[in-house]
């Protein structure tokens, strides 16, 4: 019984642990190849957020990433930090 717990805990901490932040990439950061993103040196498609930013140091825009296509909404934002 004992040995049933200890496994129950083990896949409940790595399915908790794989439900985190998704993984976020500055777009200088990343290549497209053949229309799929990747981030640079990687030989799998990106999946999770893109970001770029104005030369100010503003977020400009964040696109959601799966597999290196798009996936959902991006959200674009003016100079100022406010969203388009």
């Amino acid at each position: 019984m004992k040995k049933v717990k200890v496994l129950f805990m083990v896949i409940f901490i790595l399915l908790f642990a794989s439900c985190g932040k998704p993984k976020e990439v500055n777009i200088k950061d990343t290549e497209e190849r053949d229309g799929i993103t990747y981030v640079k040196g990687e030989s799998k498609g990106f999946t999770g957020i893109v970001k770029d930013y104005y030369d100010n140091g503003n977020l400009e825009n964040e696109m959601a990433f799966k597999d290196g296509k798009k996936d959902g909404i991006s959200k674009l934002y003016y100079e100022n930090g406010n969203t388009f």
